[in-house]
């Protein structure tokens, strides 16, 4: 096996443990500059001339395509031509009186925080082209190792118990996106469990427990959204062992899932179920409108790449100005129009639309159907929050995606 196929391996692992070790945190910072570095193995390693040469695959140059998609917005263009952009001839007046109405500027309005968020997409790039051109093996043993911290975060939260919202959960800042982690590796176990065959009851078992660990973290993180993931996957699971003809193991899930309810919630108290009260006024509904009219100001080609906290700060007015930062529009689809334009939406819907796709396809490949369905609720997820800025969360994201995309077995 060439060198550079064997070190894919441990620096992937090496990646997904820097992402888990430096916190949860979305705001870029050292933590994040850090992360792309430790990217850089991963991705030359992946990417390093092979004997006999390997034409790199299709999902691969997508993603590296869409991987320099934001560097565009970082493209000097004449003044003139940006004054006559939507959105722009206001925003811009303050660097025209300094440079002069001759400068080249690029078409992104926060060019510091667009080269930032493009650093930010370079580890999750670099672990699904390394994912991608690993071996079958070296996939499977990622995705234990991803589920054997997701199983470590989830153990760890049982232990802080529930904590009110500016807690945090485990190392993650936001209990949401740690609730959105562990849904998203929710199919894994469950897959493993019910396709486990009948001379292996131990892989059942092992796969129950696992499950009931990860369902009962993310009850305890109290999030909304988090719960409302877990019944859409339940219902995904359910029609996916009805094809399966799984129904004497679809009975036992659901039995078992009913006792650990009847044991998990009433040991919880109060405190667990006052986090999914629906009638408590977030501002989410205020802030999406909001933010979808101040994105249709720079339609069709968006503000620039990771634009959006100090764009959006330029909209405020008295009445909409409070003591809350707003940093995302949590909602990724509508932050992607104000970012990036038209494209944004359309490609956020491409990508539902290629899990639709495996998901209906793959159904006969339990462990791939997981993947997809993981890589779906991280996706559902987002259009109500943003999991996939978030260092982990869009780690897993892309590992999931990458095997969703792979065959697991050797061919």
């Amino acid at each position: 096996m060439p060198l550079a196929v064997a070190a894919l391996e441990p620096a992937s692992a090496l990646l997904l443990a820097g992402a888990a070790g430096l916190g949860g945190l979305s705001v870029f910072g050292w933590r994040d500059g850090l992360l792309a570095l430790l990217a850089l193995a991963p991705l030359l390693l992946a990417l390093w001339p092979r004997t006999p040469s390997a034409p790199l695959a299709r999902p691969i140059r997508v993603a590296l395509a869409l991987g320099l998609l934001p560097l565009a917005w970082l493209v000097p263009l004449p003044a003139h031509w940006l004054l006559a952009l939507p959105g722009r001839a206001e925003l811009l007046q303050p660097a025209l009186a300094e440079l002069g109405a001759d400068a080249w500027l690029p078409l992104s309005l926060a060019p510091d925080a667009s080269w930032q968020a493009w650093l930010k997409l370079v580890p999750p790039l670099a672990l699904f082209v390394a994912a991608q051109r690993a071996t079958a093996a070296t996939r499977r043993r990622l995705l234990a190792a991803l589920v054997a911290l997701g199983l470590a975060l989830a153990g760890w939260t049982l232990l802080q118990g529930p904590q009110p919202a500016a807690a945090g959960a485990a190392v993650f800042a936001n209990p949401n996106h740690l609730a959105s982690l562990l849904a998203l590796l929710l199919p894994l176990p469950v897959v493993f469990a019910l396709d486990a065959p009948a001379t292996a009851p131990g892989r059942r078992l092992l796969g129950a427990l696992a499950a009931l660990l990860l369902v009962a973290a993310v009850l305890i993180t109290r999030s909304r959204a988090g719960a409302g993931l877990l019944v859409l996957e339940a219902v995904a699971i359910t029609v996916w062992c009805l094809h399966r003809q799984h129904g004497r193991r679809l009975l036992l899930a659901l039995a078992l899932a009913a006792v650990a309810a009847l044991a998990i919630l009433p040991a919880a108290g109060p405190a667990l179920l006052q986090g999914f009260a629906l009638d408590v006024a977030d501002g989410r509904a205020a802030l999406l409108r909001r933010s979808f009219a101040a994105a249709l100001s720079f339609f069709p080609f968006g503000a620039g790449p990771g634009s959006f906290a100090s764009v959006f700060a330029t909209f405020d007015s008295l009445a909409t100005l409070d003591t809350v930062y707003v940093n995302q529009a949590h909602d990724e689809p509508v932050q992607w129009l104000f970012e990036l334009g038209l494209i944004g939406p359309l490609l956020y819907a491409a990508a539902l639309a290629a899990v639709a796709r495996r998901l209906w396809r793959d159904a006969a490949d339990g462990l791939r159907w997981a993947c997809a369905l993981g890589t779906g609720a991280v996706l559902l997820h987002g259009l109500v929050d943003y999991p996939l800025r978030v260092p982990l969360p869009a780690l897993a994201c892309a590992l999931l995606a990458a095997c969703a995309l792979s065959p697991l077995q050797e061919e």
